[in-house]
């Protein structure tokens, strides 16, 4: 991982369950949710089936978990989230990039980071309130997918305009992460 930027020195240290029951009440309550922010769609229209499907997996760790993940991938989840603490996320989004850059493509597995303390998008159906925040401490997400199944969900959702209200950075990303 040190060839690559970032490395975690420790994992989060809260409950996985914990974890897990607040993403389930993000998925619930937010991204099933239609939004005018998405022009009307759901934030994610695909995750609840997911979910609930029991096509996701989610565990706590660090940069190893995620590359661990990657060595062994195992097609019975469509989406693997690792949680990685606030402390740790110094960097993650870089290393993400790099690991996209340098191994995925050939593997058809791409890494999107959710980093904890970036800026709230704009979407006003955001209120950690609404959806069921269950935990005080700040984490980021990575999230491991096929790339040609999210490739194939994102041209599927900009033909519905799910993507017209979003600013050009999040567009630029959409883009970048179609070239890989």
């Amino acid at each position: 991982c040190r060839r690559f930027g970032w490395c975690s020195m420790t994992t989060v240290d809260f409950n996985t369950e914990t974890v897990i029951k607040e993403i389930h009440n993000w998925v619930v309550n937010y991204l099933d949710v239609p939004s005018d922010y998405y022009s009307g769609n759901k934030p994610c229209p695909f995750a609840k089936k997911a979910w609930l499907g029991g096509q996701c997996k989610v565990l706590v760790g660090g940069d190893q978990d995620v590359l661990d993940i990657l060595e062994t991938w195992d097609d019975k989840y469509e989406l693997v989230i690792v949680a990685v603490s606030e402390e740790e996320s110094d960097g993650l989004d870089e290393w993400c990039k790099q690991i996209n850059r340098d191994l995925l493509p050939e593997l058809d597995l791409v890494l999107m980071p959710f980093i904890a303390g970036d800026e709230d998008p704009d979407d006003p159906g955001l209120d950690p309130d609404d959806w069921g925040k269950l935990l005080d401490e700040a984490y980021s997400l990575v999230f491991i997918q096929r790339l040609t199944v999210v490739n194939r969900i994102s041209e599927l959702l900009e033909a519905t305009g799910y993507y017209d209200k979003l600013g050009p950075e999040f567009l630029s990303y959409v883009k970048e992460r179609r070239g890989l």
